[in-house]
């Protein structure tokens, strides 16, 4: 019998972690010779009561469209990963949850983004609030990204600040016009690079069931980050996000693929329900899925059993009783090829429900 023993709990932290845009704090372990003691050990708050329109704030003495590369360098050390995309470089620092990334052109910071809560938003010394915005900043512009938390943002003053809030992320940049900004990062929920960083996991041949974490090396390099990893219990939990979405690879305990998800899915050139059924023909089943907050279902799938795949949207309505064809994919997990009754055999909750196909509603 193929084993999906793990599927159940961690498809739920899947969905979670999409459902909050990425911006949750996890025990992270860097991959790179980074010295976290280099890291600042004093970090000063921005008080939003110090902002200035038409002056880019400062995060830690570094201001965007006046700092350089060598000065982030030089405070928090070599980053755990460096990323470039069309003439921008991002330098990522992760340290146990604290998440910051600069943004640089042509050696000049651009964009800070941080969900440090030693350094997060403050007036008059206390975090602060909705009403705080508003009556300092004035009126925010809003942009409702693909996926994730709507972002406030304070073009003139050079901020933006997920809805959230803490331990959400926020960005300073280099002030600019909202039209300006919504062309850049509009698409981009704070905290999620937008930049390619992965070659697609569909194409280059990983396998659940046969695939190796040597192999995988091979394939996609090594990863960001290690998430979860216990030597009592040896599985590893890989992200890595990019515009393809968050890549996620878990391991059994002979270190072979036992799954992977993609989650959110093509935030660029979204995947709707109806390009997967054109793509992989009918599904065996529809898989209905319980909310976190009371809802009878919140996430609608589209089970393939024999090819090992699930593909996941949001619900329409909260019985799920409508399928419609435009529905964004949210998430694709892979898994090994399984029957129904052991499929659902690993899902034991009775609020899942399964629902034969009956194909889209007009």
């Amino acid at each position: 019998m193929k084993t999906i023993r793990w599927l159940v709990p961690i498809m739920m932290l899947g969905i979670l972690w999409a459902l909050l845009g990425a911006c949750g704090t996890r025990n992270i372990i860097p991959q790179s010779s980074l010295d976290l003691t280099d890291t600042p050990t004093t970090q000063p708050r921005v008080d939003i009561t110090d902002l200035i329109a038409g002056q880019a704030p400062s995060y830690q003495g570094i201001i965007p469209g006046i700092s350089h590369k060598r000065d982030v360098l030089v405070q928090w050390g070599e980053p755990n990963v460096i990323r470039t995309h069309e003439g921008y470089e991002s330098l990522h620092y992760f340290n146990s949850g604290i998440e910051e990334y600069f943004l640089i052109k042509e050696d000049v910071v651009q964009a800070i983004t941080s969900n440090a809560q030693q350094s997060w938003l403050t007036r008059d010394g206390r975090p602060i609030t909705v009403d705080d915005l508003s009556r300092v900043l004035g009126v925010w512009e809003i942009i409702t990204p693909t996926f994730g938390f709507t972002t406030l943002v304070f073009p003139s003053y050079g901020l933006a600040v997920s809805q959230n809030f803490v331990p959400s992320p926020y960005q300073i940049f280099v002030p600019m016009s909202f039209r300006e900004y919504q062309a850049l990062w509009g698409r981009f929920p704070l905290g999620y690079d937008p930049f390619p960083l992965i070659p697609s996991v569909e194409s280059v041949g990983i396998k659940p069931g046969q695939t190796t974490r040597d192999q995988v090396a091979q394939l996609l390099g090594n990863p960001d980050r290690i998430v979860f990893e216990d030597p009592n219990d040896p599985w590893l939990y890989y992200i890595e996000p990019d515009t393809l979405g968050g890549l996620d690879i878990f391991f059994n305990a002979d270190g072979i693929v036992e799954y992977m998800a993609i989650s959110p899915y093509r935030v660029t050139q979204p995947l709707l329900l109806e390009d997967a059924v054109n793509q992989y023909g009918q599904p065996d089943m529809l898989q209905l899925i319980p909310g976190f907050e009371g809802q009878k279902y919140a996430t609608l799938a589209l089970l393939y059993l024999d090819r090992g795949l699930r593909v996941a949207t949001r619900c329409i309505t909260p019985i799920c009783d409508i399928v419609k064809r435009d529905a964004v994919v949210e998430q694709k997990w892979y898994f090994q090829s399984t029957t129904l009754a052991e499929y659902q055999a690993a899902f034991p909750d009775p609020n899942v429900a399964y629902i034969k196909w009956h194909g889209f509603d007009e």
